[in-house]
C-alpha cells in the first residue's frame, strides 16, 4: 500500500505487492435513456492466483467513493 495509507487500514495486511484499482461501469437502457452504474474494485494481490478482490464501496469510505463515482456520471 502507498505510504499515505493509514496504518489502521484493515486492507493493509491483505495487500501483497502493488494493488490494482479497477472501476467497473455498467450501461443499460431504461425507459429510452442510458443508466450507468459503477463499482470500484481493488485487487489486493494482482499477480497471484487469488486476486483478493475487494469492493471499495463496501468499506467505511464507500459513501465518499460513491459520491465521486456519481460526479463522474
Amino acid at each position: 500500500m502507498p505510504a499515505s495509507v493509514n496504518d489502521n487500514n484493515r486492507l493493509k495486511e491483505r495487500t501483497k505487492g502493488d494493488p490494482l484499482l479497477q472501476v467497473e461501469l455498467t450501461f443499460r437502457s431504461e425507459n429510452g435513456k442510458t443508466r450507468v452504474t459503477a463499482d470500484n474494485w481493488m485487487f489486493l494481490n494482482p499477480n497471484g492466483a487469488d486476486k483478493d478482490k475487494c469492493n471499495l464501496l463496501h468499506t467505511p469510505d464507500g459513501r465518499r467513493l460513491q459520491n465521486k463515482l456519481n460526479e463522474m456520471r
